[in-house]
């Protein structure tokens, strides 16, 4: 062999020895390193107290002094006999020392796999807290005081009975950086949250996801009891409701949407009955404050995008008055559209957004939706108030300011399709849109159009 040839050869080797020795040490030294969000401390692994069982688990956990940032890495899959719960002014971070993939915590039946206690924090990174297949039980249970601040791993596999499969927090829970709540589900005919169900303060950023979860209400989140949920960034994404919610169910709670992704989740019904809010539903009493962010390629019978609950009654009524959920509702949800996205959903009624309540949008864009009657939104009851927005999308609604409605395609109503509430537009455009009937504005003999300034 030529001696140029053999010293090319050989550089070669040394090149591609070079690359396989430092792509080791890059992936050593990324196992060796963990940050701690809610710590702010950086943590090691050679630092870690390492654990093989149950037992080792959980003689770490109690020997760990008061208030002391301590990380546990699991060096192996461990199955639990019951709930292992972080007591009150423990701060525990939990890992897996491996470097490819996360070694899995296995909750017993019929119990959570981890509970935090009041002023107890919890660290979750590079582990899955599961349950074996057909166990019940959720996976993580946050009381009130309590903390968890997920930042990678997965809580995946869980079932639950009537609430949170993945995750019920009555505490502060945080999603971030790679961090998966994903394939868990609540079951029961008014079961919520299938991936998370949050009663105290919830925030979602980074690239972290809530996907392919299943409940009755709120496949993927479910808000309630004056919970707040707030979404900085993320993925809600490919969930199912069996009614209410496909990604977002919002009940005596709040939900700020400040950026991110709510997309391609399902609101429908196993017994042929119809599907409400492919993306969000807000029930009467809920509220949604959507500042920025995306939501697309939802589906629902009504309201691919969003659904916006409120008053209905439902019969004449007179001496004594029955009240009941599915008849009669005595408060209205709220949805205030700042800015955004809703673009791309599918319903047969109201493809962006079906309005019972109270719909003010003052900025942000309704495009490019589809539904037989209202593509951008329909408005059944209620009021709807646009401010300096823009309505892309076949539908019914108030639109104030310099919105636009345009572009847009139906079979009833191209523009603004307006069944039985209360239709105001001040300063915006609505034209350019096609419909066999009214390929503009369509106002049902029953609805109230309280006055259109433009229509050019």
């Amino acid at each position: 062999m030529d001696a140029n040839v053999k010293t090319k050869h050989k550089l070669r080797i040394s090149r591609k020895t070079t690359l396989l020795v430092f792509l080791f040490f890059a992936v050593l030294t990324s196992s060796v390193y963990l940050y701690s969000y809610y710590s702010g401390e950086k943590s090691s692994l050679e630092n870690a107290v390492h654990v093989k069982t149950e037992t080792e688990l959980r003689t770490a956990i109690n020997n760990t002094p008061p208030n002391t940032p301590t990380s546990i890495a699991l060096n192996k899959n461990i199955k639990l006999t019951r709930t292992l719960t972080i007591p009150t002014n423990k701060n525990i971070t939990l890992t897996s020392n491996k470097i490819i993939g996360f070694y899995k915590l296995t909750g017993a039946n019929n119990t959570c796999t981890i509970t935090v206690e009041g002023q107890g924090m919890l660290g979750l990174d590079k582990i899955i807290v599961t349950h074996v297949k057909g166990a019940i039980g959720s996976g993580v249970l946050v009381n009130n005081g309590g903390t968890c601040i997920m930042y990678g791993g997965e809580i995946s596999g869980n079932t639950a009975i009537d609430k949170g499969g993945g995750v019920y927090n009555k505490g502060y829970f945080m999603m971030s950086g790679c961090a998966v709540i994903t394939k868990n589900s609540a079951y029961g005919y008014y079961s919520a949250g299938g991936g998370v169900y949050n009663e105290g303060t919830f925030e979602l950023l980074d690239e972290a996801r809530i996907a392919k979860n299943i409940a009755y209400r709120g496949g993927g989140v479910a808000v309630q009891s004056s919970g707040k949920f707030k979404m900085f960034d993320g993925t809600i994404t490919n969930n199912t409701a069996y009614f209410y919610g496909g990604g977002v169910y919002i009940d005596k709670g709040t939900f700020e949407l400040l950026n991110g992704l709510i997309s391609d989740n399902v609101a429908t019904s196993s017994s042929g009955g119809v599907g409400h809010g492919g993306g969000v539903y807000i029930h009467v009493v809920g509220s949604f404050n959507m500042l920025g962010g995306v939501i697309t390629n939802n589906v629902a019978t009504r309201g691919g995008g969003v659904f916006n609950s409120g008053c209905q009654a439902a019969g004449e009524m007179s001496g004594r008055i029955y009240i009941s959920y599915d008849y009669v509702h005595i408060s209205r949800g709220t949805f205030n559209m700042f800015s955004g996205i809703i673009a791309n959903n599918t319903a047969f009624r109201g493809g962006g957004v079906y309005n019972r309540g109270n719909f003010s949008m003052s900025g942000g864009e309704i495009s490019y939706n589809t539904a037989i009657g209202g593509g951008g939104v329909c408005i059944e009851s209620g009021d709807f108030w646009l401010t300096n927005g823009a309505l892309e999308g076949a539908g019914i609604f108030n639109i104030m300011g310099s919105s636009k409605i345009t572009n847009n395609t139906a079979t009833t109503g191209g523009g603004v399709y307006n069944l039985y509430g209360t239709f105001n537009n001040h300063g915006g455009r609505i034209l350019g849109n096609n419909a066999p009937d009214a390929s503009d504005i369509y106002n049902n003999a029953n609805s109230n159009r309280a006055s259109n300034d433009n229509d050019d």
